[in-house]
């Protein structure tokens, strides 16, 4: 993956403050991709771009795929754990694909992941 890909210094704070003010807390608030792209007028993976550092900073903000579909302020504790457990699943997913690539165990890839991240 490139490493331009994590550089988020490009993201002026007046677009997160944007979709941060779009997003109302609980599931049931979600407020979709396409409806931020259309109201802040930012391309779909600016508005990825601008969730991800976000959540890197401590926003817990949380993403549905079903109805209603969309991002929105995780306000549970049960929405946080959903959260993290789909997260996780998703970067499981990720690094076993790497070590598909690699040809190794999943545990080798995570090893050399975490040796890699820490290194950043």
């Amino acid at each position: 993956m490139d490493q331009t890909a994590f550089n988020f210094d490009s993201i002026p704070p007046s677009d997160e403050a944007a979709v941060l003010a779009l997003l109302r807390e609980g599931r049931r608030a979600a407020v979709s991709s396409t409806e931020i792209e259309r109201v802040t007028g930012l391309k779909p993976r600016r508005v990825q771009a601008i969730i991800r550092k976000l959540r890197l900073e401590g926003h817990n903000i949380g993403s549905a795929t079903e109805h209603p579909m969309g991002y929105y302020i995780t306000s549970a504790q049960d929405e946080n754990a959903d959260m993290a457990r789909k997260l996780r699943a998703r970067g499981i997913k990720v690094l076993m694909v790497a070590a598909r690539f690699q040809r190794e165990s999943l545990q080798m890839t995570f090893s050399q992941a975490l040796i890699e991240f820490q290194g950043e």
